[in-house]
């Protein structure tokens, strides 16, 4: 692989049990470059990402990340990735002060001062529960981007015009 790259894949295989989630990966990141993993479920993105975290160990192969081996990253190495699952979930009977400490006590290089400025910007208070904050609620915020985008159609919706349309045509004719 080579040493511009900043993500490394050599081989990476990994077996659940019977069941092979991936098999001989080979692929090279270059710096500077933009990429993602697209695929069907179970097609074995999530199972390359742990591995190239080092959060499970590939069967066989090997994958880097800038340059480190993913089994053999330290508390300081893993500080300079940014990693967030699918379908985080948060604790509702934690108050967003209770998550903000949780996270402080978790990461060594938390910025305080960049953690409340987007507290403030976002609009939570610390003191609320999660249950009772509606900006983190899921729904809310699909309600806020779909408000933003404007009414949805429906398909039924489309369908009825349509079909209006149709028939307003063949009568006309």
């Amino acid at each position: 692989m080579s040493g511009d790259s900043v993500i490394a894949f050599d081989r990476l295989t990994h077996w659940y049990g019977d069941r092979r989630a991936l098999h001989d990966l080979t692929l090279s990141v270059p710096r500077g470059s933009i990429f993602a993993l697209l695929g069907r479920n179970g097609a074995g993105k999530s199972t390359a990402i742990r591995c190239l975290l080092g959060f499970q160990s590939p069967t066989s192969g090997s994958a880097s990340i800038l340059g480190v081996a993913s089994e053999g990253m330290d508390a300081a190495m893993r500080a300079r990735i940014g990693y967030v699952a699918e379908g985080q979930r948060l604790v509702p009977w934690m108050k967003v002060r209770e998550i903000v400490e949780f996270q402080r006590a978790t990461h060594p290089a938390f910025d305080a001062a960049r953690c409340d400025a987007f507290l403030k910007r976002l609009g939570l208070p610390a003191a609320s529960r999660v249950k009772h904050s509606p900006t983190v609620s899921a729904r809310s915020w699909r309600w806020r981007w779909h408000s933003r985008r404007g009414p949805r159609s429906s398909s039924s919706t489309i369908r009825r015009s349509v079909s209006t349309r149709s028939s307003a045509a063949s009568s006309s004719t």
